[in-house]
C-alpha cells in the first residue's frame, strides 16, 4: 500500500479548519488513540477484561488517519514516514511498554504543536518528523500484537470511514450518531 495514496482517501474525511485548529486537532487526536489503547491495555491488568482486537485494530487505523492528518499539515511524506520505519520488532518490550512509548510519542508532538501555536515558536518539522516515526513504530508494534499490519489497520479504517460517512466526506451529524457496530464490523471485515 502507498500511505499516501491512504492519506489522500482517508482525510476525504477531515473537516476543513484553520491551520492552527487543524495542528491542535491532530495532537488531540494521536493523544486521544494513544489514550483509547492503554486504556484498554489499563482494563486487562487491572481488571482482568480481556483485550478487544478488533477495537484494538480500530485504534491503530484511527492513529493512522491521525498521523495522516499531521502529514498533511506538515508537508511529510506518509507513505516514506512509513518506509523508513525500522524493521518491526514487536516481542522486544511488550504491549504496555509499547502503549506508554506511543503515548510518550504523541505527547511529545502534541507540546511541539503546542509551543508553535500558543508559544508562537517556530515548529521544528525534522524533530516532529522524527516523533511521528516514533509514533508510527510502536502504533505498527501494537497492531502486530493485535494482528494487524499497519497496510490491514489503514485498509480497514478506510472501510470504517466508509460506513461512518459513506463517499460525502466529513459530516458532524453522520460522525457523532455513529453505527459502532457496523464500524467493527467494516474494520475486521465483514461488512458488505
Amino acid at each position: 500500500m502507498n500511505f499516501n495514496d491512504y492519506q489522500q482517501q482517508a482525510l476525504f474525511t477531515a473537516v476543513d479548519m484553520p491551520r492552527n485548529d487543524d495542528l491542535i486537532h491532530a495532537a488531540f487526536g494521536l493523544i486521544s488513540e494513544a489514550g483509547e489503547i492503554a486504556d484498554a491495555i489499563k482494563a486487562e491488568m487491572v481488571y482482568g477484561k480481556p483485550v478487544d482486537q478488533v477495537n484494538q485494530r480500530e485504534e491503530v487505523g484511527d492513529g493512522l488517519w491521525f498521523v495522516a492528518l499531521t502529514c498533511r499539515l506538515l508537508t511529510i511524506s506518509m507513505d516514506q514516514l512509513v518506509r523508513d520505519l525500522p524493521p518491526d520488532r514487536t516481542d522486544a518490550i511488550g504491549r504496555c511498554r509499547y502503549a506508554i512509548h506511543l503515548a510518550d510519542a504523541a505527547a511529545a508532538i502534541a507540546m511541539r504543536i503546542d509551543s508553535h501555536v500558543v508559544g508562537g515558536r517556530p515548529l521544528p518539522l525534522e524533530a516532529v518528523r522524527q516523533e511521528l516515526g516514533r509514533f508510527l513504530m510502536h502504533l505498527r508494534s501494537l497492531g502486530t500484537l493485535a494482528g494487524v499490519t499497519l497496510e490491514q489497520a489503514a485498509e480497514g479504517n478506510l472501510r470504517k470511514l466508509a460506513a461512518r460517512f459513506g463517499g460525502a466526506g466529513f459530516d458532524a451529524e453522520r460522525g457523532l450518531n455513529r453505527d459502532k457496530a457496523a464500524e467493527l464490523a467494516a474494520v475486521a471485515g465483514n461488512a458488505a
